[in-house]
């Protein structure tokens, strides 16, 4: 598997730090090791396929495409993401599980 250059050069691990271990553990129908590797991959893969469902439906119905995120919507994604990057570098044994292997 490919290494995280931004782990490599700073030692610390980033929202997508072990997202291809992830998705590979989805493909291969262990969710549970997915969650390991990356917690936020199958979040954002629901999001999408909620996004990519909401696109085609628009589209269906011939309606205007809106590629806007809400500013409340927005500001959540941000804090999830950034907090998750954050916590997932912690040194403590509870946040052991949050780091890839």
């Amino acid at each position: 598997m490919p290494k995280c250059a931004f782990h490599e050069l700073t030692g610390l691990y980033c929202p997508g730090c072990g997202g291809t271990r992830a998705m590979r553990a989805l493909l291969s129908a262990d969710v549970a090791g997915s969650l390991h590797q990356n917690a936020l991959l199958p979040l954002a893969l629901l999001a999408a396929a909620t996004a990519t469902v909401r696109i085609i439906d628009a589209l269906r119905q011939r309606k205007p495409v809106s590629w806007h995120v809400s500013g409340g919507a927005g500001r959540v994604i941000a804090i999830v993401v950034i907090a998750y990057a954050v916590l997932r570098n912690v040194p403590l044994p509870l946040f052991d599980a949050w780091r890839p292997t």
